[in-house]
């Protein structure tokens, strides 16, 4: 047929096209060849274990039908282990098989497969997780297990009557509440009443799992649900923890309910108020504490919240000084607190968060007290609340926070190895100096150019390089402070770096159109467009290249 209309002849009738049967159309394409070679030489393996899976499970008549759709099941996760199977398991195929086990009650013998399926998904879950990492984020991160199969198992596992089956149920709760999966709390909530129902022991550990689902989960009505399961363990007779307690408050830290820091507090008050009446096992640790600090830290940019993040680090201190050993601060402690200060565009915030990190460091080198020593999360928290400061002068201060924390790091604390976070803060800090005097300002640049040259001279035995903020940070910096010739010769150079290390976005794009006269933009990217109507992708794809990738 091709031939023909190469030639210019017409297309064949009806009749000719008939005497070409589609099988034999369709393989004179050379595609097609390759298609079919590729599939005849691909494993069938997979699919024919499938294939007897989809038919037992339309004739599930018997207990015996249902052990061998479990060792079928069993045979295709050694299969996609091993690479060999031609399909992927999915969490809707999973559950139908293990569903099927229930059709006939929970046979022990069925059930006593269970923990090797389990085991054998999440390999394969492992196993696709470290392939999609190596692909940088261009794979398929799908699972062949989702919340309902740990249900599903943990039911089974409750009906067998086998002597352990009280623990593995409980260890599918809390394994379930940390796999992060979307409906985890509330099949967590589902296994606890089959558990309930079947008059499968419950303990705390059992709610604390499933307090802890709804603490990771995110939703907004989180907080809410773990206090309704709380009132359900003292209705069921579960005296809760401080573990029950934390959890709680850890649910409200990680909301968005503007009220969520106070109410965080309350629960707090409450465990002091029982531990103080006697009930044993609410006392509260530093870990409680740590968790309410957090609640103010992610609260409402204000003085206050962090103010009040202070208060109970202050609290900490007056109860360990007392003898409650268990409520030491940590340094994740005063890092929370700082990080609530690093909201606040006050100097006051500047001034406590510098206050609060050098306490820290003499707790450390005088007291010995390795549990408060600052890491890079203390000092990155203080650089950060350096440079989110509109008032007042702090570059000078943040450039002598680098260089402590570059020091310390060649003297052999490896926790304080300083990062394109630690480098970018600095000179962010240096941005908004406008309103100082001239001598300032320069000073202000000068530490920013300094900064940015130490990325390229330093940075790499740190492993540090440069991204989007590094630019835009600078380029913001240079329009603050430079004079109208020293800032066009910074923008050429620091552009140009830029662009070669691909780090071009819409970030850096609309920090340049505010730091750039319009004629120096127009050259800087090559185009004679207006300044707001050029897209990254009207750019070479060089100059981007890392911002797709991680877009990707």
């Amino acid at each position: 047929v091709r031939g023909q209309r190469a030639a210019g002849a017409s297309p064949p009738s009806t009749n000719d096209a008939e005497l070409i049967s589609p099988t034999e159309t369709i393989a004179a394409t050379p595609a097609r060849r390759k298609q079919q070679r590729r599939r005849s030489a691909s494993p069938k393996r997979g699919k024919g274990v499938l294939g007897k899976i989809h038919a037992r499970l339309n004739t599930n008549n018997s207990p015996e039908a249902s052990l061998e759709l479990a060792d079928l099941l069993l045979r295709l996760i050694d299969e996609e282990l091993s690479g060999s199977a031609a399909v992927k398991l999915k969490p809707q195929m999973v559950n139908r098989v293990l569903s099927a086990g229930m059709k006939h009650g929970s046979n022990p013998e069925f059930v006593g497969r269970l923990d090797s399926v389990m085991k054998g998904l999440e390999a394969i879950a492992r196993m696709d997780s470290s392939r999609n990492s190596s692909r940088k984020g261009n794979g398929s991160s799908s699972l062949p297990y989702d919340a309902r199969t740990y249900s599903i198992v943990a039911e089974l596992w409750g009906g067998s009557g086998i002597a352990n089956s009280q623990h593995q149920v409980q260890r599918i709760v809390k394994t379930l509440a940390r796999s992060r999966q979307a409906d985890a709390p509330t099949e967590c909530e589902r296994i606890l009443r089959m558990m309930k129902e079947r008059n499968v022991e419950l303990t705390a550990a059992c709610f604390n799992a499933c307090l802890d689902a709804w603490a990771k989960s995110g939703r907004s009505d989180a907080p809410r649900k773990a206090e309704d399961l709380l009132v359900s363990m003292q209705q069921q007779g579960i005296q809760p923890n401080f573990i029950s307690f934390t959890t709680v408050i850890d649910c409200f830290a990680k909301s968005r309910d503007v009220n969520a820091a106070q109410k965080a507090e309350e629960v707090l008050r409450l465990m002091q108020e029982l531990d103080g009446s006697g009930m044993p096992g609410v006392r509260p640790t530093t870990i409680t504490f740590n968790a309410a600090i957090n609640a103010y830290s992610k609260g409402p940019n204000r003085l206050e919240f962090a103010e009040n993040a202070d208060r109970l680090l202050q609290e900490m201190k007056t109860l360990s000084d007392a003898g409650y050993v268990q409520v030491s601060p940590d340094r994740i402690t005063y890092t929370a607190c700082i990080n609530a200060y690093s909201k606040v565009k006050m100097n006051r915030a500047a001034t406590r968060s510098v206050e609060l990190l050098r306490e820290m460091e003499k707790l450390y080198k005088e007291g010995g007290n390795d549990a408060v020593s600052p890491d890079l999360y203390a000092y990155n928290a203080v650089l950060r609340t350096l440079g989110n400061q509109d008032e007042g002068y702090h570059a000078t201060e943040a450039e002598s926070i680098l260089n402590e924390m570059i020091s310390l790091h060649k003297q052999g604390h490896p926790r304080i190895k300083p990062d394109v976070l630690s480098f970018n803060s600095v000179i962010r800090s240096c941005i908004l100096h406008t309103k100082r005097s001239a001598k300032d300002k320069q000073q202000a640049l000068k530490i920013a150019i300094n900064t940015l040259a130490r990325i390229r001279s330093d940075g790499g035995e740190f492993g540090v390089k440069v991204d989007s903020f590094t630019f835009s940070y600078f380029f913001k910096a240079c329009a603050a402070l430079a004079s109208v010739q020293q800032l066009e010769e910074l923008l050429r150079a620091s552009f140009k770096w830029c662009c070669n290390s691909g780090s071009l976005n819409d970030r850096v794009l609309d920090a340049l159109r505010q730091s750039a006269s319009p004629e120096l933009a127009q050259k800087l990217l090559g185009t004679s467009k207006e300044l707001e109507s050029v897209m990254i992708d009207d750019l070479p794809a060089e100059w981007s290249r890392l911002a797709r990738s991680n877009k990707r």
